[in-house]
């Protein structure tokens, strides 16, 4: 498996981790507060909008409300939202800790679970994204393996040489040699396709034909032999 994949995969792969242990943490968080922060009936007084960068903006509610020690408290929901558009005079719900009232926040889905929920949806995507390729190489890696030791040696005749192009790297492409085989029992014609390769390796391909090893259970499961090939330096 080359060395620069596997760092980047690695990469996403970590900071899917971090950013699912974040997510965690914030879950845990908010969790504690709701069962040790006080409740107290609050009053939206004024909703303000805040526009983003992508133009459509956000409500956020302006909510006041007095402790259990009749203070009165104002303060502005971090978490903005469309749904919070016209809400002036009505009733909300507000958590607060004892020892630090202003820092209260309103006891709905939105501002209670919105954060850990974008952090763990963002840290799925970058472990999915750093996992599953490395899951699907290391499972081919080790298929081809058995295949060299179990499989079932076929000349394939050599169709050409393509780009990969579902895969780009910094831009690029790999290559892959591109074969075909007729299974005369079956009279069915089978495609093989080598793993991806660095290089463009037309110059150094000296025959019509190339050994791929097969499942004889199942030709589609297969591995081409291409360790003539050069390896890069």
């Amino acid at each position: 498996m080359d060395f620069v994949v596997k760092k980047v995969l690695g990469l996403f792969f970590c900071v899917g981790c971090i950013l699912l242990i974040l997510a965690g943490y914030m879950l845990y968080s908010s969790m504690q507060f709701q069962k040790t922060a006080l409740r107290a009936e609050g009053v939206v007084t004024e909703v303000r909008y805040e526009r983003s960068s992508d133009s459509k903006g956000s409500y956020h509610p302006v909510v006041a409300f007095n402790t259990n020690q009749n203070k009165r408290i104002v303060f502005e929901s971090s978490t903005g939202s469309s749904s919070y558009r016209g809400t002036e005079g009505n009733s909300i719900e507000v958590l607060y800790a004892a020892d630090a009232p202003e820092n209260a926040e309103i006891n709905d889905a939105l501002s209670q679970w919105i954060a850990p929920i974008i952090l763990g949806g963002m840290g799925i995507v970058f472990a999915g994204i750093g996992f599953v390729p490395f899951l699907i190489m290391r499972v081919r890696s080790r298929q081809g393996a058995r295949l060299l030791h179990e499989g079932v040696p076929i000349d394939a005749q050599i169709i050409g040489v393509e780009l990969n192009q579902a895969i780009q790297f910094n831009g690029r492409s790999p290559y892959r040699i591109k074969s075909q085989w007729l299974d005369k029992n079956t009279n069915q014609l089978f495609v093989f396709y080598s793993d991806n390769i660095k290089f463009d390796p037309s110059s150094y391909i000296q025959s019509e034909s190339i050994t791929v090893y097969i499942d004889k259970n199942n030709p589609k499961k297969y591995h081409m032999d291409i360790s003539l090939l050069p390896k890069i330096a």
